[in-house]
């Protein structure tokens, strides 16, 4: 028997997921529902889906779900638009306030002087902690890693890269194009636009070296402050933006020399624009990421 749903369609920088306000609703099977309704051509369409739910140790706990129904710790634009979501629908008072997750209970706020007129977008900002760069946290298996596992060498794909390995929620292997001689299909020099990025991708994420697979982070360094970013996800394939990815770019380019830390970079994306910051040792090497955050529709299904 089919039961009824309310839900919303959200996206950051077009990194579009499925909200589901679980304060006053169930799901049943998230996982089945996450992989039939992430479908573009017989669901609703996303990248992802993620519940909003009470917590004991926040102001609401979030679950996410990758397109193949798969559970994933966190992800950064999921939970930028959870926030927003959990504003809008006065599920608190505060705009600034915790979120609890698998990966563990972030700091966040939905900025109000940026809310557009008609109050469909806002920015909103997450503290997402300290990144992952251990060989371990990363889950690489390479004799004589460095620790952090920056500019290392290694094969896959059939050819020898300078690595960057990088954890936030989930792994992430980092490319800086130039220094790998990554060309576009011409073979010219390298245009992140009309890189082959999924062929990369796929070896990426099939390659031993990763114990548990990661995604890719394809990265063209424009200036100190601004990178060009697309990212691969293992689960999901290319996405218009990927905030955890857009993190793990900044971490990368922050210790490899090419930005300085504790200094806002502009990460540029398929989808649009966000800012993230590196903080300083001083400033116990959080992330900060901060991007809009916009409400497409809400709508109710059977299922």
């Amino acid at each position: 028997m089919s039961r009824q749903y309310r839900f919303t369609k959200m996206h950051g920088c077009g990194n579009d997921f499925i909200l589901f306000d679980c304060f006053g609703q169930s799901l049943f099977d998230p996982e089945t529902m996450a992989l039939i309704l992430s479908d573009r051509h017989v669901g609703i369409g996303a990248d992802g889906m993620v519940m909003l739910l009470p917590s004991d140790k926040a102001d609401f706990r979030l679950r996410f779900f990758d397109t193949d129904g798969t559970e994933t710790p966190l992800c950064g634009n999921g939970l930028r638009c959870a926030v927003k979501l959990a504003v809008d629908h006065a599920l608190t008072d505060k705009t600034e306030l915790t979120v609890e997750t698998a990966a563990g209970v972030f700091d966040a706020a939905c900025l109000p002087e940026t809310r557009s007129r008609n109050g469909k977008t806002a920015d909103v900002r997450v503290d997402l902690g300290m990144p992952g760069l251990s060989p371990d946290d990363v889950g690489i298996s390479l004799p004589g890693c460095p620790d952090p596992v920056m500019g290392a060498e290694a094969a896959f794909g059939g050819e020898t890269r300078i690595i960057n390995a990088v954890r936030v929620g989930s792994r992430f292997c980092v490319l800086f194009g130039e220094e790998n001689c990554l060309t576009d299909p011409q073979g010219e020099t390298f245009d992140i636009d009309r890189f082959d990025l999924d062929a990369l991708a796929a070896a990426c994420t099939r390659d031993p070296l990763f114990a548990d697979g990661a995604d890719l982070c394809v990265v063209k360094v424009l200036n100190q402050t601004t990178l060009a970013v697309r990212t691969c996800e293992a689960r999901n394939g290319e996405t218009r933006a990927c905030g955890t990815g857009a993190c793990a770019a900044v971490v990368a380019a922050c210790l490899r020399g090419r930005c300085a830390r504790g200094t806002d970079v502009t990460v540029r994306l398929r989808g649009g624009e966000m800012t993230v910051r590196y903080g300083t040792e001083a400033e116990g090497g959080r992330i900060r990421l901060t991007g809009p955050a916009a409400t497409v529709f809400d709508g109710n299904l059977l299922f």
